[in-house]
């Protein structure tokens, strides 16, 4: 699976990066035909410096999911992207399993 991350309006630090790829690798646990992920950070410039992170991960069979997720610290919404991104995932799984 690629990983490839973004970061947009800020300097991306190596323990942010770490924790990305680390969550992202979790991804592949709950539907193994992943083929790439993109993660997307953003620090908007305004006043509030809110922080997003935005996950568009592609499969092999042609599906896309996105996730995003905007609060006051990158590692709130990691987390709480990434857990939308593993609720689609498990729908898909079980849509697959029930169907085979």
């Amino acid at each position: 699976m690629e990983i490839r991350i973004s970061a947009r309006h800020f300097e991306l630090s190596d323990d942010l990066k770490q924790k990305v790829e680390q969550t992202v690798q979790k991804f592949s646990r709950f539907y193994p035909k992943i083929i790439w992920v993109e993660a997307i950070l953003e620090q908007e410039a305004t006043r509030d410096h809110r922080k997003k992170v935005e996950f568009v991960v592609h499969t092999n069979d042609h599906h896309t999911f996105a996730a995003s997720e905007e609060t006051d610290n990158f590692y709130t919404s990691l987390h709480k992207a990434a857990d939308k991104v593993i609720r689609q995932l498990k729908k898909l799984k079980t849509r697959r399993e029930r169907h085979s």
